[in-house]
């Protein structure tokens, strides 16, 4: 049982998901700087390094310290990447969206009987996001480095070898 100072590890990853929603709502709204989305990246990495560590001490799929891994490392490295750059980015609504569901997709469940993870997974596998197009006066390096969405959801959302939980045998058959 969770210590009353420490938060669930549900309700840590939904907090998580949900920043991630709601950030990317504000964004189509508001558009953000390459810089803001390099620091909220690198404290959205953080935060679920605390849900890993949350997690560690209980039994959880083979795939998840992977899945959190690869969220992680892209999280850091497009924070890397967004922090050389001084436009405004399109596609941060849309990236805020994919890792929403990455984070939400989170489970210490093999069966799928983590209803919030399941109903993200399910989003997960309905969604598809392709590179955003660029006008040729608006495209820079960066820009076509970050934008490529589609090979970041696929990393996402790719399982993991040895792996038998619900999610993992879901995404199998698309990935032969």
């Amino acid at each position: 049982m969770a210590s009353s100072s420490q938060p669930s590890f549900s309700a840590h990853r939904d907090n998580l998901a949900e920043t991630f929603r709601a950030t990317g709502d504000r964004a189509s709204k508001h558009p953000v700087t390459y810089k803001w989305i390099s620091s909220f990246l690198a404290n959205r990495a953080d935060e679920l390094i605390n849900l890993k560590d949350i997690a560690a001490s209980r039994k959880h799929p083979d795939c998840f310290l992977v899945r959190c891994d690869r969220i992680i490392t892209e999280m850091k490295t497009q924070s890397l990447m967004f922090g050389i750059g001084e436009n405004i980015s399109p596609s941060a609504p849309r990236l805020m969206e994919m890792y929403a569901l990455a984070v939400g997709r989170l489970s210490l469940s093999y069966s799928g009987r983590d209803q919030y993870a399941e109903e993200k997974d399910e989003e997960a596998m309905e969604r598809k996001f392709e590179r955003q197009p660029q006008h040729a006066e608006n495209a820079d390096r960066l820009t076509s480095v970050v934008c490529d969405l589609d090979s970041l959801w696929l990393r996402l959302n790719w399982p993991v070898d040895g792996c038998y939980c619900s999610q993992c045998e879901k995404r199998k058959p698309f990935m032969n």
